[in-house]
């Protein structure tokens, strides 16, 4: 703003047209959601129940994020709703929830709720097929590189 000099009037109205309600009850959502599962109990609950049923931390720590970050679209939704989950599990160490992070912001990526995503097909008139031929092999790339990372770190390290 100060580079292209803009004046109070045009500063608010380019602020006002970038402002979205949509995104300010999603965030204000699942900080409501996060501290509901925490102070319900439901967090320990699911960490004891994921813990009972024996299924393997690792698929919990890529399908979990990579859906509700598909889900929601953007990244403060799965981190929000899936690391406190996440963090009652077991001794979480930090390329575990690397892991997760990137499995989550893959999902993000993916989804047809990604703002970045809706604008782009609409800005640009593109088709949706040909934005996400070339978005799922890159995401791919992504997370592969995460997960021999992880293995290289947990099991080599």
């Amino acid at each position: 703003m100060l580079y292209f000099k803009k004046n109070f009037k045009e500063t608010f109205s380019i602020l006002k047209y970038g402002f979205t309600w949509d995104v300010v009850v999603l965030v204000f959502g699942v900080m409501i959601f996060k501290e509901m599962l925490q102070v319900s109990g439901a967090v320990e609950g699911i960490a004891k129940a994921i813990t009972y049923a024996q299924i393997p931390y690792l698929i919990i720590f890529i399908t979990l994020p990579f859906f509700i970050g598909l889900i929601t679209g953007v990244s403060v939704g799965f981190v929000g709703s899936t690391f406190p989950i996440l963090l009652h599990l077991k001794e979480t160490l930090p390329y575990e929830i690397s892991i997760a992070f990137v499995s989550g912001y893959a999902g993000v990526l993916l989804s047809p709720l990604h703002l970045c995503l809706i604008l782009t097909k609409d800005y640009f008139k593109a088709d949706i097929l040909g934005i996400y031929k070339k978005i799922v092999p890159a995401t791919l790339i992504i997370f592969v590189v995460a997960l021999i990372e992880y293995i290289f770190l947990r099991y080599y390290n």
